[in-house]
């Protein structure tokens, strides 16, 4: 099984992107959050892995300690994302969140397996497990000279399902502009890790800010384990993801 675990850097933060592997993504509208906000945060995360650096830690600490600081630093956003709906919160627009859904559904069964999503206010919340593309019909696993030519690895994923929502949701607004935050919050679930947890916390998530109340079903979320998510779904199954 081919399983690299490569690591790339947008806007200083890293990004574990391995092949095959299942993701819980987050991402925003550019309005989303007051930029004072943004700027704190990013700064507060900034200075923490600065002094993370200056402890003498051996590489696995290091990263170890690295990754609790990136987890902590996107959580507060999370947080700030769920309390108070900020901006244009244009995808309340059902038009708009329809868009959206299709780009996220164009690519389900190719590139990778559609677990879940949520379509907030403001933001997204995605569950993909890109084993899709390593896995031939039979079961086994895809050459690995042909997956360096064919692999489509999660950070182009997100530059398709983003750039195309903007340009379409922007032509149906008629407005001209950045939609998206250019940097997504992507998380990697390790083996020891629940899946459960992620599942029901992206499931959860309109429950949880209060746009759905029990027994109403929330019309922008998706999960492929279950049929619908009403308030006494998540009510049931809530956990974090933290």
């Amino acid at each position: 099984m081919i399983n690299p675990l490569s690591t790339f850097h947008r806007s200083r933060l890293p990004h574990v992107s391995p092949v095959g592997g299942t993701f819980f993504v987050t991402f925003r509208l550019a309005d989303a959050l007051p930029q004072h906000l943004v700027l704190k945060f990013r700064d507060e995360y900034y200075k923490e892995v600065a002094a993370l650096k200056t402890m003498g830690l051996s590489g696995d600490e290091l990263n170890r300690r690295t990754t609790l600081a990136r987890r902590k630093y996107f959580g507060r956003f999370e947080h700030q994302l769920d309390q108070r709906p900020y901006g244009s919160c244009i995808l309340e627009n059902p038009a708009c969140a329809k868009i959206l859904i299709e780009q996220i559904r164009k690519y389900d069964g190719d590139w990778y397996e559609l677990q879940a999503y949520s379509i907030m206010p403001n933001h997204v919340h995605l569950l993909l497990n890109f084993v899709e593309q390593i896995v031939s019909e039979d079961q086994s696993y895809q050459n690995p000279d042909l997956l360096k030519s064919t692999y489509v690895p999660l950070c182009r994923v997100l530059q398709r399902i983003k750039g195309a929502s903007a340009r379409y949701i922007n032509k149906y607004l008629g407005q001209t502009g950045t939609l998206w935050q250019k940097d997504s919050c992507d998380h990697w679930i390790r083996h020891n890790e629940k899946w459960e947890n992620f599942y029901y916390y992206t499931l959860n998530n309109p429950f949880k800010a209060g746009l759905i109340e029990e027994g109403e079903i929330w019309p922008f979320s998706y999960g492929k384990y279950d049929t619908v998510c009403t308030a006494d779904f998540s009510r049931r199954n809530a956990k974090s993801a933290d």
